[in-house]
């Protein structure tokens, strides 16, 4: 996993390298905040210079935000009268409510800047840097397992705990597995459902990591609460195992199925990778609603297992070989925007959905985390990518008319435009390659 940046850093690094108001902290971190009071700040090692008039900051239209401040209502205040031989600064709103001197960093931004405008620009950023990721192709919803929490997801019975994963050896594919804690005989999980058409033939798959027990997989008919003709199928492998469920008619009474992800020992203990449940006749998949456009989607793959079953209907998850699909020929790509289903892929014929396929999509990091007033809050954004897109929002839509023009065409210049200097860079630092390069005679089995 790439190494995750707080909002701390980029926050500092924009206010600093843009020189739009000054971070306060010490030489080696620590905060340069001294004393609080109900209608002042003290940072001596800012703001005590009598070179300074009283209205060094007020001057500036100046803005203290507390980022961790104890209330929300104390954020932000308008810097008013400076006492020089301190470094008091008054604020000129609303008395704080805390004023607990902590290891809190006081923000100190120019020309009334409001925090909010800097997270939104932070956001907007974040939708136009990208990352890549293999993730299972599923008419199933969260059957890729990408949401962060198991809303999606029912549970069976009363396991002990759930939620989702990101412990590598057990997540071969995409950003996250699901772990259900503590199952007891039977317990565990169900999907969400999906519409089936009676007596038609559906299949199904899953990828699990056993940490304790037996982990068992089967289809469950909705309509009727009953479990699927078909018995389970079963591992206790903690090498992540694909588990299939061949070619199943549906019950003539059942208009619904889900799949139940279970347990069969006393106790158990399992990472889930993916579910994907096909229907013979639906050649139409959505695609997950963060995959708006077509360079979101540079490949298709199916999945399909080499050498031998580690017991009936079981294969080692990672000894999948990807056989890449045409675009064109195997699959087409489906984008209506405004439709109810506004994107989506439609394939040749039933046969492409004989082993689980994947998708490489290209996904925002705007997907994994939204900035809101949490210094803490983290992304994998590579950084040398991200700041000089977020200072060069920042300046084009919080800075523009704030600044003055000759400071504002000095840091334009600096950070450059798409074009050119610290974004130009930037790119070449990190350059656009795709994962791999179908070609047709690589096309996974021929289709007669």
């Amino acid at each position: 996993m790439a190494t995750a940046t707080t909002l701390s850093t980029i926050l500092r690094q924009a206010i600093r390298e843009l020189e739009m108001g000054d971070v306060c902290v010490l030489a080696d971190g620590a905060t340069a905040l001294t004393a609080l009071a109900t209608g002042s700040v003290t940072v001596p090692s800012f703001y005590q210079n009598t070179n300074y008039g009283s209205n060094h900051l007020s001057s500036k239209h100046a803005v203290i935000v507390r980022m961790t401040a104890a209330s929300v209502a104390d954020a932000e205040r308008y810097a008013g009268a400076l006492t020089n031989t301190t470094g008091l600064v008054a604020h000129t709103g609303a008395n704080y409510a805390d004023t607990t001197v902590g290891t809190e960093v006081v923000y100190v931004l120019f020309w009334g800047t409001r925090m909010a405008d800097m997270l939104a620009s932070l956001n907007r950023v974040m939708q136009d840097i990208f990352f890549t990721t293999r993730i299972p192709l599923t008419p199933v919803p969260d059957g890729d397992m990408t949401v962060s929490t198991d809303t999606d997801w029912t549970d069976v019975l009363t396991p002990t705990a759930s939620a989702k994963s990101r412990v590598a050896r057990r997540t071969p594919f995409g950003v996250r597995s699901y772990n259900l804690i503590g199952n007891a005989t039977d317990e565990g999980t169900q999907s969400a459902t999906i519409d089936v058409t009676a007596g038609h033939l559906v299949k199904a798959f899953a990828i699990a990591s056993v940490n304790v027990g037996t982990a068992d997989f089967r289809l469950y008919d909705v309509t009727n609460s009953a479990a699927a003709n078909e018995a389970a199928v079963s591992s206790s492998e903690e090498t992540p195992q694909l588990l299939r469920q061949d070619w199943q008619a549906v019950s003539g009474t059942a208009r619904e199925i889900a799949a139940r992800l279970t347990n069969s020992n006393a106790a158990g203990d399992t990472f889930w990778n993916g579910l994907w449940i096909y229907r013979q006749y639906d050649l139409e998949i959505a695609l997950p609603s963060f995959v708006s456009e077509h360079y979101q989607v540079p490949f298709i793959w199916q999945a399909v297992p080499v050498g031998q079953e580690t017991t009936t209907n079981v294969y080692p998850a990672r000894g999948l070989h990807f056989h890449p699909l045409v675009n064109g020929k195997d699959f087409f790509l489906v984008f209506n925007q405004e439709d109810a289903n506004p994107s989506a892929v439609r394939f040749a014929n039933s046969s492409y959905f004989e082993w689980p396929l994947f998708v490489q999509a290209k996904v925002p990091y705007s997907q994994l985390v939204t900035f809101g007033f949490d210094e803490t809050a983290t992304t994998n954004a590579p950084i040398k990518e991200l700041m000089p897109k977020f200072k060069r929002d920042l300046l084009d839509t919080v800075l523009m008319g704030k600044m003055s023009l000759e400071q504002w065409g000095l840091m334009s210049a600096k950070v450059g435009s798409i074009g050119g200097t610290e974004i130009s860079r930037s790119q070449v630092a990190r350059p656009t390659k795709a994962e791999s390069k179908p070609r047709e005679y690589l096309a996974g089995p021929r289709r007669g």
